[in-house]
């Protein structure tokens, strides 16, 4: 899979994790999916509803919904592609909460490794069906 988006939207992912550190951060990547390529044209920031967004994330479901509405009336299959994260003073690669809590297995998840407060790397995943639970993605970022 190769993951497709511009530099702008890496820096919105990457300016929401650290402001949100030492908290994850979280949100929607909206786009299209075209075969193994996916092309993100936008992201919707999230609040963090989890019980403790130091050591997980949750998405406002009634974002998800929204997008999940859009995506059904959009005429050219333009809508939610996945979803982004942080992890907190850790690695950008999923973690075993990550792979408990897929629930897409078509969803690109995009991961900022935020350390002292600066995102220090930026990783891009998709679900496998099996073991192991993510497969990762080659980013492509445009001007």
């Amino acid at each position: 899979m190769i993951v497709r988006l511009s530099a702008a939207l890496v820096r919105l992912v990457e300016h929401h994790a650290e402001r949100a550190w030492p908290e994850e951060c979280c949100g929607l990547l909206i786009g299209q999916a075209d075969g193994e390529i996916v092309t993100v044209t936008g992201v919707v920031a999230s609040p963090n509803g989890a019980d403790d967004p130091r050591t997980g994330f949750e998405i406002d479901p009634r974002l998800i919904i929204a997008a999940q509405r859009q995506a059904r009336d959009h005429p050219h299959g333009h809508g939610l592609v996945g979803h982004y994260h942080s992890h907190p003073n850790g690695p950008a690669v999923p973690s075993a909460r990550d792979a408990e809590a897929r629930h897409y297995d078509d969803h690109l998840w995009l991961i900022a490794a935020v350390s002292g407060g600066a995102v220090v790397d930026l990783t891009a995943w998709k679900p496998a069906p099996a073991d192991p639970p993510f497969m990762p993605a080659a980013i492509e970022k445009a001007p």
